[in-house]
């Protein structure tokens, strides 16, 4: 497939060379070496016309190179990084590790390393993965001044992350069954500050979400069209958590990525099995939590 490819771009750069008034006689080479699990290629085309001879570099897209390289092992779709996972890791490493996986989205809490941070989104965004900045902290359901705690963290955030991914759990508060109304009005002020906050960045806006969130909040979110990860956790019977999840999916449309816990499963191909159980019913993105298990179990 790759030696089509090239063979493909040295013919439409033969076409053009011939079009300017030249022939193309000579010589083409392409020499690849394996580095890793990425390639690095050099390549040189000697064209002759009737007045000179040049060398002249051949020049594939670069976007049309990555999409040849892009093969990864599984199709895993989205997963969650912590600090210590992301600090302990090389970037290089980090993103062969992503593409192995087939990872396309990254909910990341980087830490406060500033050049390595900046180097990564670069690198993930040539590399077309989506990487949006984990915001995990309960306090702002459960502080009287939650939302403006919420408001003042927003404005701290640096560097250029694409998205933003909120993971504030209020349910796993002693209070929280008391209290539900006032809960799921505070979670719908959250989900507000943050989508006002967001779409003049032109962020993408995802929020982490309990399999039997209120239905008023599911509604704001699709009104709002801000992407629901349902947290399928503790339980590997897929069939049983979407029948008791219907209503829930109803509601938010085809906006929510199902996200599976890796340590609920006892084997890969468990886990693997599980996500081709719910791509077979329907559910077309699925996340992983979190990358450290993914890396331990693959």
């Amino acid at each position: 497939m790759m030696r089509l490819f090239l063979c493909l771009i040295a013919s439409i750069y033969a076409a053009t060379s011939f079009a300017a008034g030249g022939s193309v006689l000579g010589e083409r080479s392409v020499q690849f070496k394996k580095e890793g699990a990425a390639l690095s290629f050099k390549q040189s085309v000697k064209v002759y016309n009737n007045t000179d001879q040049t060398n002249v570099p051949l020049k594939i897209p670069t976007y049309l190179f990555k999409k040849a390289l892009k093969n990864p092992q599984y199709n895993l779709g989205s997963t969650y990084m912590w600090k210590s996972a992301f600090e302990s890791t090389v970037n290089d490493t980090l993103l062969s590790q992503l593409n192995k996986y087939g990872i396309d989205t990254l909910l990341l809490s980087p830490g406060t390393n500033g050049i390595k941070i900046t180097d990564f989104l670069t690198k993930a965004q040539n590399q077309s993965i989506h990487v949006s900045r984990l915001l995990s902290e309960n306090s702002y359901a459960k502080d009287v001044n939650g939302v403006q705690k919420l408001i003042a963290k927003m404005q701290t955030l640096q560097y250029d992350f694409p998205g933003l991914h909120l993971n504030i759990e209020p349910h796993t508060f002693a209070d929280y069954k008391a209290n539900i109304p006032f809960y799921t009005a505070r979670m719908d002020s959250i989900y507000d500050v943050a989508k006002q906050w967001c779409d003049p960045r032109n962020m993408k806006l995802t929020v982490s979400i309990p399999m039997h969130l209120p239905i008023q909040n599911a509604t704001f979110l699709s009104n709002n069209n801000i992407t629901a990860y349902i947290m399928a956790y503790e339980n590997t019977d897929q069939q049983k958590l979407l029948t008791r999840t219907q209503l829930l999916r109803t509601t938010l449309g085809n906006n929510y990525v199902w996200v599976i816990r890796v340590s609920d499963f006892a084997t890969q191909q468990d886990l693997l099995d599980a996500v081709t159980y719910l791509n077979a019913n329907g559910v077309s993105r699925v996340a992983l939590y979190d990358f450290s298990t993914i890396s331990n179990m693959f």
